[in-house]
């Protein structure tokens, strides 16, 4: 454990210290390792692709939702005797926060 000083803050670290021993693996143990990490890199995007559809298409449901909704607001206020005062108090309180 060394202590250093930076500054007004004393840092705390570990050094340990590793020997990696090169002749341990072939070449054939690293290509492993590659095909590996790649089959890993390619499910994920998969998955990926996968989740963004799912969000594609919950927002394209949830843009009709909001359509079929307004639509109907907008339906039921003009129906109504007083849609035009109602929608001008209701766009004053809008505009004025």
């Amino acid at each position: 454990m060394r202590n250093v000083r930076h500054g007004m803050v004393r840092v705390h670290y570990n050094v340990t210290m590793m020997t990696v021993d090169t002749n341990t693996k072939t070449q054939t143990d690293y290509e492993a390792e590659l095909k590996a990490a790649n089959e890993i890199v390619y499910k994920h995007s998969l998955e990926l692709a996968r989740l963004t559809k799912e969000l594609e298409n919950a927002n394209a449901a949830q843009e009709n939702l909001l359509h079929f909704i307004s639509h109907e607001v907008k339906g039921y206020l003009t129906k109504s005797d007083e849609a035009l005062p109602l929608s001008a108090q209701l766009s004053r309180r809008i505009c004025t926060g």
